[in-house]
C-alpha cells in the first residue's frame, strides 16, 4: 500500500498485488545438533531462493490457529462447491449446500479456507449464515490470487488445518553449535507467501 498527497492536500492510495501472508518463527535453543544435521543441511538447501510448502496440520498447540469455527460436519463441508469467483475478487459465491437450519453458522470470521488445487489460502472476514438460498456470498481478507490456468469453479474448498502456504524465507538467523552438541540460533526466521 502506497500513500502519496496531492497539491491540495488530498490523500491517494493504491495497492499493488495482493496482501501476503508472513510468518515470524522462532526456534528454541537446545535443539542437538547430532539429531538435527539433516534439517540444519535442508535449511541450507533451502536459504532464500527455493519455495518451500508449509502446513500446520497435526501440529500439537496449533488448533488456536486452524481450527474451523462453523457449524457444518466434514461431510457437510466437503460438498460445497465454489460457483463464482472472479480474479481480484474478496467475494466468492458457493452452491450445492447442505440441508441444515437457515441460521446455521458455515462460517466464522478468521476461518481458513483454500479452494481445491490452488495454492492460495483465504481467511473469512465475517460470520455466514446458511440462509434459505441455495447459494451464500463469502466475504475472504483479499481479492482472488490470478493462478494462470486454474479455475476455482466447481472445485471444493479446504478448510482449517488442510491449508498450506507457499512461502520463501526472506530471512534465516545465524546458527552456532553451542558445547554439550546444542543449535543456538542468533534470530528468528521470516517466511513470506510466495505469490507468483
Amino acid at each position: 500500500m502506497a500513500q502519496t498527497f496531492s497539491r491540495g492536500q488530498q490523500i491517494r492510495t493504491a495497492q499493488r498485488g495482493p496482501r501476503v501472508w508472513s510468518f515470524m518463527v522462532t526456534i528454541h535453543n537446545g535443539l542437538k545438533y547430532s539429531e538435527n544435521r539433516g534439517v540444519l543441511e535442508e535449511i541450507a538447501r533451502v536459504d532464500r531462493l527455493i519455495e518451500s510448502e508449509i502446513s500446520l496440520a497435526d501440529r500439537p498447540g496449533m488448533s488456536y490457529i486452524t481450527q474451523y469455527l462453523g457449524g457444518l460436519t466434514t461431510e457437510q463441508r466437503n460438498q460445497i462447491q465454489i460457483s463464482n469467483w472472479s480474479i481480484g475478487s474478496d467475494t466468492l459465491t458457493l452452491t450445492n449446500l447442505p440441508s441444515v437450519e437457515s441460521n446455521t453458522v458455515m462460517f466464522e470470521a478468521g476461518d481458513l479456507i483454500q479452494p481445491e488445487d490452488s495454492r492460495y489460502p483465504y481467511t473469512v472476514v465475517g460470520q455466514v449464515l446458511r440462509g434459505s438460498s441455495n447459494s451464500i456470498t463469502v466475504a475472504v481478507h483479499r481479492g482472488r490470487v490470478n493462478e494462470t490456468g486454474y479455475d476455482p469453479v466447481g472445485k471444493n474448498l479446504l478448510y482449517g488445518s488442510d491449508v498450506t502456504w507457499r512461502v520463501i524465507a526472506t530471512q534465516i538467523p545465524e546458527w552456532t553449535i553451542e558445547a554439550g552438541d546444542l543449535v543456538s540460533w542468533g534470530g528468528q526466521f521470516t517466511l513470506v507467501e510466495s505469490i507468483l
